[in-house]
């Protein structure tokens, strides 16, 4: 009994083995998002705002600074003693102090005190376009789910329809058959056999451009996630949001609208940092040098000395130029705030749309189906009106393509509401 079963399990992981699972969507769209080049681009300028942040960082504290200079003078200091003082035993004439070749080594530290809040507000600024650069990944991911997700369902559009078509095509098939043996009999006209004849190629002709549609769709699939479209399982259904509960997420939780929080925060820290601007601002500094002659010149030799202080700058007049800026800044908030309400009743008239859109296509579908089974029952009289010979052939013709147009379009339309629901997800930012 082990032995088999253990043959069965070997059985088991061969098949699974040879035919493993086909991957489903949501393989994709992750592939679609590890090889998008604009999300990649946004994530690496994510990665240098990091760096920038860092910096803003380091500017809080002190910097180090070595310098070194050496000089030379064609002409040194001179004095005449005994001119200078009178005072007789001295000796006469001009003596150099000094030296003309001097040489100064120097390791300075520089230490902000106080700078109105600038540098608190830059480290500020640049968090903020981080988190801008965050929304803006959030909303391109957003972009390449609905690319996928709209490639997918436009792909089955077209493969239901192609199976339609194939389906209608051997119905004819069978019906030319039929229709042949009747002619043979003198049942059935020759004008009948034509046109099933025309029809089948008129059917030949659409199978060939929706298989065109199909090989271009999966040209598209294929560049934006590396992955074959026919390989992908079929049977994916979009999660469906209730409207409430899809709007409240969209006002908390779009990357766009978050984007436009971000940037009117960015502005306010603006403001500040030009304010601070025209605030005292201190900084200390202390420097140690080594060199010769050092802070003594008259002694030509080498010698260690230092010097610290705090050092204070106040702009006094620039011309009205903060309150131009200032005003300029709240020019900018304003149109950010408008821009920012706009989009926001723009989408929420959107979702309403296409929520509309969803309740109408069930409507369709269930009306639609009704037709079909009505469409079915009359291809089915009429058929065997058409052998009473009590109609002509054209009549049952159309009766059978009716009842195959409804059977596509309902297809059509339980794939379009699918389509709906990625979009509504999609206007919401509520796909994963």
């Amino acid at each position: 009994m082990k032995r088999i079963l253990c043959i069965v399990w070997m059985v088991v992981l061969a098949w699974t083995g040879l035919y493993p699972e086909p991957p489903d969507l949501s393989v994709a769209v992750k592939a679609a998002l590890g090889q998008n080049p604009q999300r990649q681009n946004l994530l690496i300028d994510a990665r240098i705002k990091e760096i920038d942040i860092a910096r803003a960082r380091a500017r809080r504290r002190f910097e180090s600074v070595f310098s070194g200079a050496y000089r030379y003078r064609s002409q040194a200091l001179e004095i005449d003693f005994q001119e200078a003082t009178g005072l007789p035993g001295l000796p006469g004439g001009p003596v150099e102090l000094g030296s003309r070749h001097q040489v100064d080594a120097a390791l300075s530290l520089h230490q902000p005190i106080f700078l109105g809040g600038t540098l608190r507000n830059n480290l500020r600024r640049e968090e903020l376009i981080r988190r801008s650069l965050e929304s803006e990944v959030a909303a391109q991911e957003n972009r390449i789910r609905l690319e996928v997700k709209g490639s997918y369902f436009r792909y089955w559009i077209m493969i239901n329809n192609r199976e339609r078509l194939e389906k209608s095509i051997q119905n004819l098939d069978y019906h030319i058959h039929k229709i042949g043996e009747q002619v043979k009999d003198e049942l059935a006209r020759r004008t009948d056999l034509l046109e099933a004849r025309n029809r089948k190629g008129e059917l030949q002709l659409q199978k060939i451009e929706v298989e065109d549609k199909i090989e271009q769709e999966k040209v598209f699939f294929s560049r934006i996630c590396g992955m074959d479209l026919a390989e992908i399982r079929p049977g994916y259904r979009e999660p469906e949001w209730e409207m409430a509960r899809a709007i409240s997420h969209f006002e908390g939780h779009h990357p766009t609208l978050d984007w436009f929080d971000r940037q009117i925060d960015l502005i306010a820290v603006q403001e500040k940092t030009v304010r601070g601007q025209y605030l005292p601002r201190l900084k200390g500094f202390f420097d140690l040098h080594y060199g010769r002659p050092g802070i003594n010149i008259f002694l030509d030799r080498w010698s260690w000395y230092c010097q610290t202080g705090i050092a204070l700058d106040l702009t006094v007049f620039a011309w009205g130029k903060k309150s131009k800026e200032l005003r300029q800044l709240q020019f900018r908030r304003d149109k950010l705030i408008n821009r920012r309400r706009a989009f926001q009743e723009e989408t929420l008239e959107k979702i309403h749309r296409q929520y509309i859109t969803l309740k109408k296509l069930r409507e369709k579908v269930e009306l639609v189906g009704t037709l079909e089974d009505n469409a079915s029952r009359e291809a089915r009289l009429k058929y065997q009106l058409y052998q009473e010979q009590q109609i002509d052939h054209a009549a049952y013709m159309d009766a059978l393509f009716k009842r195959d147009a409804y059977g596509l379009l309902k297809q059509r339309l339980l794939t379009e509401i699918e389509l709906t629901k990625v979009t509504i997800s999609h206007l919401v930012h509520g796909s994963r």
